[in-house]
């Protein structure tokens, strides 16, 4: 196939075939659209020497077609040339496929129930992988001023049912949202959240995976923007169910896909975080940390997850993570990961934030009598080979916040009391009132 592209390029028949593209005869431009579509299949270079005979604003031209036929093979072959490189993505764009796309959808082609009725599907299904091949690249990204008019469009059709098509809008919805983070509370709304997470439903064959991909990356993307997108996307029914069920998937993509969105939920509110402890993910999360053959990079996600899910201190969230084994479920990842700056740095702060999280209480510190006595020792000895600067001023973070709540500490109680007691005294003095109402546990 690419022997015979070449030859087709090296005998300069390219503009050639540009030149008849211009003729009215649709037969022709069908034939001719399709030997170029295969020539833009080929190499960066084949596809440019079609750009350079001027292939390209033809071609947007054509998807205005009489011929159905010709509209789809134009927008396939514009699909190939954006995906090419970005420079031929920003070549289609700069030539007006926006608008003439635009125009095909607020007209005719804006009736959800119409177009997958008459027979339209396969236009639309190639001019939506066109699109989603316009927001493809981030080195440069795409010019999003130019490409967020067709995002309405997008979210429009994602009421349809054909899976290949709702595979690309997602892929061209996730690619728009990450890009345009500045506008995220003007892109999404509740109706996308809710259409997203139907779209995750745990995936039995491979066109269900190819399509929960790009729905849990677009749902990754949103949650990792402001608290109000991440508000109510968590606010959809069944959110967290969904997502923590595709943790038991066996592909390895989207469990760490799963693991991010937590994190990036973790990171959020205090009631983002209350709401990720009930959800019954730090339970799975911990068994994975620790469970035989799972991939490594994974771990980083976890533990990175849990760094996030302490960050805020909150003493309540500290206690259900210690009472969850979270430590020493950390000790037994470094003791297998102990070469992985990565995992030790975010374990770290685990550590860090659950003893800072100790210290709001005016007593010793509850969390110490977790750690086994060689604590500072195993530590200080992992991070010594490192020439991390940044992993060796936290291990020294850690060792001098350990040492301050050691010399204040005049508790020798087990954990299980040291924590009886703090539940003790937070009743005592009336600040457990608005966490009395939260059932830290699985629901």
């Amino acid at each position: 196939m690419h022997q015979n592209v070449s030859r087709v390029v090296a005998l300069g028949a390219v503009p050639k075939m540009v030149e008849l593209l211009t003729k009215r005869n649709s037969e022709l431009q069908y034939e001719t659209g399709w030997v170029l579509t295969n020539v833009c299949a080929g190499t960066t270079e084949e596809t440019e020497v079609v750009v350079r005979a001027g292939a390209v604003p033809i071609l947007i031209s054509l998807l205005q077609s009489p011929s159905f036929d010709v509209r789809v093979q134009a927008a396939w072959c514009l699909g190939n040339i954006a995906g090419d490189s970005p420079r031929c993505r920003d070549t289609v764009v700069e030539h007006g496929i926006v608008d003439v796309l635009l125009n095909l959808y607020s007209e005719e082609y804006r009736n959800i129930e119409l177009i997958q009725k008459a027979d339209m599907m396969p236009f639309v299904r190639i001019s939506v992988w066109a699109i989603a091949n316009l927001c493809r690249g981030h080195r440069p990204p795409p010019h999003w001023t130019k490409i967020l008019p067709i995002y309405p469009v997008l979210c429009h059709l994602l009421q349809v049912q054909d899976e290949e098509t709702l595979t690309d809008i997602c892929w061209g919805i996730s690619r728009i949202i990450h890009g345009t983070h500045d506008k995220l509370k003007n892109l999404v709304s509740p109706e996308l959240c809710e259409r997203l997470i139907e779209l995750i439903r745990f995936p039995t064959d491979m066109k269900s995976l190819s399509l929960c991909l790009p729905a849990l990356r677009a749902i990754t993307n949103i949650v990792s923007g402001d608290d109000y997108t991440t508000s109510m996307l968590i606010s959809v029914e069944n959110a967290f169910p969904h997502l923590v069920q595709l943790l038991q998937h066996s592909y390895t993509g989207i469990r760490k896909e799963v693991v991010l969105t937590f994190s990036n939920i973790a990171a959020g509110t205090i009631e983002q975080v209350q709401a990720v402890a009930r959800s019954g993910v730090v339970e799975i999360l911990l068994h994975k940390l620790t469970e035989q053959g799972v991939d490594y990079k994974m771990k980083r996600e976890i533990v990175w997850f849990f760094s996030n899910l302490s960050s805020l201190h909150d003493i309540d969230i500290a206690i259900f993570l210690v009472s969850q084994k979270t430590i020493p479920s950390l000790l037994a990842t470094l003791d297998q990961h102990s070469s992985d700056n990565v995992i030790l740095l975010k374990s770290l702060d685990v550590f860090i934030n659950l003893l800072a999280s100790g210290s709001s209480r005016n007593a010793a510190n509850p969390f110490l009598q977790q750690f086994p006595s060689s604590f500072i020792a195993s530590v200080s000895k992992l991070c010594a080979g490192s020439q991390s600067s940044e992993l060796q001023d936290r291990c020294l973070s850690l060792k001098n916040l350990w040492d301050s709540f050691s010399k204040s500490s005049t508790s020798s109680m087990p954990l299980s009391a040291s924590i009886n007691q703090l539940d003790h005294e937070m009743e005592l003095e009336h600040l457990e009132d608005e966490m009395r109402g939260l059932n830290l546990q699985p629901s």
